[in-house]
């Protein structure tokens, strides 16, 4: 028996599962990383030597593709990414840039999220957005509180993002996905 190449073997195969998951809606997700990634990206960029990464991890962390449910989803990580940012400068404040405001602060925003988060996964998110405004204020000391306010702004522009990115795969979902294009047939 002759064997084939591998391309004519499996890759009618992975095109045709790619084609499946591009019906399904699976493609406009990583449109939305590439888009909103690459927004947040040029537009921090932009401001001079801001980074976007803390704006991109808060997008990612954020974003919820899919149906109506998941908006609510993603505003409720919005809600509880600003809690967090708010809960952390607040500490700073404080506490000034002092390592024992690293602890304190998840402790009490572990406090707030058993008492009111509506979710474990809305505690996590309050407890991973103090630790990183908290904690990249601590690696840059220098820079004081202005730090820990440029991440919190760097973090909520990233949610907002994703909120509305999470509304438009919602939308984009509800409609039943990509619009079929009509295919030419030429004839000869």
């Amino acid at each position: 028996m002759e064997e084939r190449p591998f391309w004519e073997s499996n890759g009618m195969e992975i095109l045709k599962r790619l084609g499946e998951r591009y019906t399904r809606g699976a493609w406009f997700d990583v449109v939305a990383v590439l888009v909103g990634s690459l927004a947040l990206g040029v537009g921090f960029w932009s401001i001079g030597r801001q980074d976007p990464m803390w704006a991109i991890i808060a997008f990612v962390l954020v974003y919820e593709p899919g149906e109506g449910e998941v908006l609510d989803a993603a505003l409720t990580r919005l809600y509880w990414t600003v809690v967090g940012s708010v809960l952390a400068v607040i500490m700073l404040t404080v506490g000034g840039v002092q390592k024992w405001v690293l602890p304190a602060s998840l402790t009490l925003a572990a406090l707030l999220g058993v008492l009111w988060a509506p979710s474990l996964a809305a505690r996590r998110v309050l407890l991973v957005t103090v630790a990183l405004i908290v904690g990249s204020t601590l690696l840059q000391p220098s820079a004081d509180l202005f730090i820990a306010i440029m991440r919190s702004l760097e973090v909520t522009v990233g949610c907002f993002l994703a909120a509305g990115v999470s509304w438009a795969s919602s939308r984009w979902v509800r409609r039943g996905g990509p619009r079929r294009r009509r295919r030419f047939v030429w004839t000869s």
